[in-house]
């Protein structure tokens, strides 16, 4: 408490901690978050960062997936980690005519590090094969087709993954808006399932260029592409055995934007410290039966004018 007592913090408004999982932070006896609770005496709500729990289920892609990353990290690794490679593959790539300098390493820091390299790997792919060629160095799964076909699925489920974190970023994200991403991005995967299953691949257009290039060069050529809609369903089990401090919560977190539509009892109130859960329930009685407040609400959840509202009221 010396940290907080220096900068002076109203631990009084405190009403939730987010944290990385890490135990020195939950832990049931010495854990931040009970010392917390224990000085305050009162809840405080805890959450696991939702961007790091999407970052872990990101990596709950198999064995076998796994693997294929494995792979694409050790060739990066052999190409750019030693500087003599790294030179003369940049001059292989100017050489190709190539639009891009190089290769990236992957950091695992980095939420977007993963499918960065992903993408870049995949772009230079053909300078890679020739380059390892070159250097004795010959992976042969660069040219085999089922790891490539893991390969380019890994390559596009990492971008959605990477869009999805991208969306939960940036200044002015609510934890309503970060939750409703995260359950858009579970009905999405349920499309991916069934867009693998059907072989459309419309959302996976890495795969379905690779699929297509082959068909094409051999047609009696046919890909089973359920072991990848395998690998789509784990990740979606992944997602909704995740967040769960956050689907608990989910009508006090709607009740921030649509009070009128959620009815809350004294245990969704007790973490938020001096509320007064008559007075509350008196006000919400006039929110909802104010058509002026409705239609402001519905234009704010929207994404509308919420100061023209506001006008109108006035």
């Amino acid at each position: 408490m010396d940290f907080v007592e220096e900068k002076k913090l109203p631990l009084n408004k405190l009403i939730s901690v987010c944290t990385d999982g890490a135990p020195c932070m939950l832990g049931k006896h010495k854990g931040f978050i009970t010392l917390l609770r224990q000085h305050e005496k009162r809840c405080i709500l805890n959450f696991h960062c939702i961007l790091h729990q999407e970052a872990l289920c990101a990596q709950m892609c198999g064995d076998q997936l796994t693997e294929v990353m494995g792979l694409v990290i050790r060739v990066v690794n052999f190409i750019v980690a030693r500087a003599l490679n790294d030179r003369q593959f940049k001059a292989l790539l100017d050489e190709f005519g190539s639009n891009y300098p190089g290769l990236l390493l992957h950091n695992n820091v980095r939420w977007l590090s993963r499918g960065k390299v992903l993408s870049r790997f995949a772009a230079c792919l053909n300078e890679i094969r020739a380059f390892l060629k070159m250097k004795n160095a010959e992976h042969p799964e660069l040219s085999d087709t089922e790891w490539l076909l893991m390969f380019y699925y890994l390559v596009d489920i990492t971008e959605h993954l990477n869009q999805l974190n991208v969306k939960m970023q940036g200044i002015g994200n609510t934890v309503l808006s970060l939750q409703q991403a995260v359950f858009s991005f579970e009905k999405k995967l349920e499309i991916f399932i069934r867009d693998i299953e059907t072989g459309r691949l419309l959302h996976f257009e890495k795969l379905r260029e690779f699929r297509d290039a082959c068909e094409t060069g051999d047609p009696a050529q046919r890909f089973h592409l359920q072991q990848l809609a395998g690998f789509t369903s784990e990740l979606l089990m992944a997602f909704k055995s995740r967040f769960g401090d956050f689907r608990e919560l989910t009508t006090l977190f709607k009740f921030i934007t649509h009070p009128h539509e959620c009815a809350l009892d004294e245990s969704h109130l007790s973490c938020i410290p001096g509320v007064s859960i008559g007075d509350l329930e008196l006000e919400v009685a006039d929110m909802t039966a104010s058509d002026i407040w409705m239609v402001q609400g519905t234009e704010c959840s929207a994404g509308g004018n919420c100061a023209s509202a506001s006008e109108a009221r006035e």
